[in-house]
């Protein structure tokens, strides 16, 4: 006996996690919410009568639910895809942005200190300005490559999310 009610309560479980049948019993006790709560807060007596009296109703026990479930499985993906293209093209970029500017001035209070702390020294201040200068035209180089890899990468990432985001509509 106990088997076959871990059978049964294992199949329903199965079932239960499917997400058109979840879907379909969410939406059908959003929509009569009112009924289930008078059933779950009533005595065992008022709840025998209730059972007794119910009756089938084609609107509010098949197509409203089915409508909702219909709303909430076509919808909510809809939702969840503007939400993560709000956060990737708008809020991650003004983040990034942020953490941008806060390494830069880290960076520039570092690199103050350091060329404070030369400065003491004269030969070696003019040692490392003259490397400075050899390394400055490659280094403002390879900074322009990167900028211009990174923006043809962010606009072939856009133009994919916006073709993917097309497809949807």
């Amino acid at each position: 006996m106990r088997t076959l009610i871990n059978s049964l309560q294992e199949n329903t479980l199965s079932r239960l996690k499917n997400p058109l049948i979840g879907a379909f019993i969410f939406s059908w006790t959003i929509w009569n919410n009112s009924a289930v709560l008078v059933f779950l807060l009533s005595s065992n007596e008022k709840k025998i009568s209730l059972v007794e009296q119910a009756q089938f109703e084609l609107t509010d026990d098949l197509l409203a639910p089915v409508g909702l479930t219909v709303l909430y499985l076509l919808f909510v993906p809809v939702l969840n895809m503007f939400y993560e293209r709000l956060i990737d093209g708008v809020i991650n970029k003004h983040r990034n942005a942020f953490k941008q500017r806060t390494l830069q001035q880290h960076y520039y209070t570092v690199k103050r200190t350091t060329i404070a702390k030369l400065d003491s020294d004269e030969d070696e201040n003019r040692k490392l300005r003259d490397r400075q200068l050899d390394t400055w035209s490659e280094e403002k180089r390879q900074i322009s490559e990167s900028v211009i890899n990174l923006r043809r990468e962010y606009a072939e990432k856009m133009a994919k999310i916006d073709n993917e985001v097309s497809s949807y509509t």
